[in-house]
């Protein structure tokens, strides 16, 4: 078993008190021009772990795994590979964004951590410069292999037949849907609802914060009196944003309409990218009169289809109201692989039952679907294929065994690698880590 490379450490963790008599840092190795300190050690031991702590087995391999990634960077550094402040900065702000989000709000980010974003930026700089650097020299060094298919043929025959795994059964699907379009009339309704409460608040006749539990349709901020902490720009649709960003401090924004409906915002701070607002968010609602019409409509559709006198694909590229599939004419992408495969996890228990009825090139009659936004709209499903559940053989699952065959490929790259960097390279171990059960040679007697 290779030993497999970890990602860099993603999430600062907040410094524990210190004990008396307890070791602050030191340095545990050097690798080159790299050093290891053993507060890296221990930061990274205890994401690993999800603050739990780690078995010294269990610490020893995130020690090789860290003198692995020290020794590609030194690397990189010798290969004058380039990461430019711009890949950093974006990097940094990416992972902002990330944590911010984990946390809830910025103000929070700051709290567990015990400093300010600019000063985390500082700190989280050199490490994300690393992480670059080692991502781009891994990329360079190993991941060029490339397997002819008598070599995944090899790599196929070398797997004892009692160990080929087993392969889930597989479908693919297309699918029509009619989300009803929300009238006019109702649209405007909800507009001049939001502005009379809007001309309320304005006046003083009552409090944001009663009326956005009592009417705002926004999950995340309803219970809060409608309200968010201090959010980082680019954490919400642009159109809320640029209302933000034209509205003064403590003052309400007109009514506006977003891809969720229509909202209006009051500001409470802004401070350069970073702003706390408060808002109430109403949905215009498709009466049941508009998903009877989409019934209606599809239905006569399923006849056509059914007769021969109109395809799946062209009826979905003119009719299906859902963009994605529409696109696809119909067809179904799974997200997770991008491909058009599905296994039962990958779909809602409803959909795969629907779909587990049907024969290949089945279509079904109109199925009244909950919407991921709340709404509901018919649906016509047809059933493309179904690779039912099998042992791997390379017939169906050659992709499969070529990727197989291509990473371990680029493991025996890597491992003739390291073998060949660890004759070239500087490398000291401190003799605390002496012990550990190491995959590689790493002179850990050197003084």
């Amino acid at each position: 078993m290779k030993l497999k490379l970890l990602p860099f450490l993603l999430l600062p963790f907040a410094a524990a008190a210190q004990q008396p008599g307890e070791l602050i840092d030191k340095i545990i190795a050097v690798v080159g021009d790299e050093i290891m300190l053993y507060s890296e050690l221990e930061a990274t031991a205890l994401q690993a772990s999800e603050g739990k702590g780690l078995s010294n087995d269990d610490k020893c391999g995130l020690m090789e795994n860290l003198l692995l990634r020290k020794l590609i960077v030194h690397q990189a550094e010798l290969d004058s590979v380039v990461v430019t402040p711009s890949e950093i900065e974006g990097e940094i702000e990416a992972r902002l964004v990330q944590f911010t989000g984990m946390f809830g709000s910025v103000e929070e980010f700051e709290t567990y951590y015990g400093k300010s974003i600019a000063e985390w930026k500082d700190e989280f700089r050199d490490d994300i410069r690393d992480e670059l650097l080692y991502e781009k020299e891994r990329q360079q060094l190993f991941s060029k292999e490339k397997v002819t298919p008598a070599d995944v043929v090899s790599f196929f025959e070398e797997i004892p037949a009692d160990s080929l795994p087993l392969i889930p059964q597989k479908i693919e699907y297309s699918q029509i849907m009619l989300k009803p379009q929300v009238r006019e009339s109702e649209k405007e309704r909800t507009r001049k609802f939001l502005d009379s409460l809007r001309t309320d608040l304005i006046n003083g006749k009552t409090l944001l914060t009663l009326q956005a539990r009592k009417w705002s349709e926004d999950p995340g901020s309803n219970s809060k009196g409608g309200c968010y902490p201090l959010q980082r720009r680019g954490a919400f649709v642009p159109e809320y944003e640029a209302q933000v960003y034209n509205t003064q401090e403590g003052q309400y924004s007109p009514v506006f309409e977003t891809s969720f409906g229509y909202h209006f915002v009051k500001v409470v701070e802004k401070r350069g990218d970073y702003y706390e607002s408060c808002h109430i968010l109403m949905s215009p609602k498709i009466s049941s009169q508009d998903l009877t019409d989409s019934k209606t409509k599809l239905d006569s559709l399923v006849a056509r289809l059914n007769a021969g006198t109109m395809t799946f694909e062209a009826a979905a590229l003119k009719n299906s109201t859902d963009e994605d599939s529409k696109n696809q004419e119909g067809r179904v992408i799974n997200p997770t692989t991008g491909g058009t495969e599905f296994e039962a996890a990958d779909l809602d228990v409803n959909t795969f039952f629907l779909l587990d009825k049907l024969e290949s090139g089945e279509i079904s009659e109109p199925i009244l679907v909950d919407n991921a936004d709340g709404t509901q709209s018919y649906t016509v499903f047809r059933l493309n294929a179904r690779k039912p559940a099998h042992i791997a053989n390379m017939k169906d699952d050659y992709l499969m065994f070529q990727t197989f065959a291509t990473n371990e490929a680029s493991a025996a790259a890597m491992e003739k690698w390291v073998q060949k960097a660890l004759r070239d390279t500087y490398i000291r171990i401190d003799p605390d880590y002496a012990t550990c059960n190491y995959q590689y040679p790493w002179p850990v007697n050197q003084p």
